[in-house]
C-alpha cells in the first residue's frame, strides 16, 4: 500500500514529464523546419572547394 507521500511524488515526476513533453512538442514545432537544411548547409560550407586552407606553394618559399 502507497502511502500519500509517495502518490506526491510520482504525481510530480508525471507532471514534470508531461511539462518536457509539451516543450519538446514546441520545440520541434519552431525548430522542426531546420532538420533538413541544417545538415544540407553544413555539407555545402565544409566542401573542399569552400573550406581550402590558405597556403603557401613551394615557389613561394623562394631559393633553398
Amino acid at each position: 500500500m502507497k502511502n500519500d507521500t509517495t502518490k506526491n511524488k510520482e504525481k510530480t515526476q508525471e507532471e514534470i514529464l508531461e511539462k518536457a513533453d509539451e516543450t519538446k512538442r514546441e520545440f520541434i514545432k519552431k525548430f522542426g523546419k531546420y532538420a533538413a537544411s541544417a545538415p544540407l548547409m553544413g555539407i555545402i560550407l565544409m566542401t573542399p572547394e569552400t573550406s581550402r586552407a590558405q597556403g603557401t606553394s613551394n615557389s613561394d618559399l623562394g631559393p633553398g
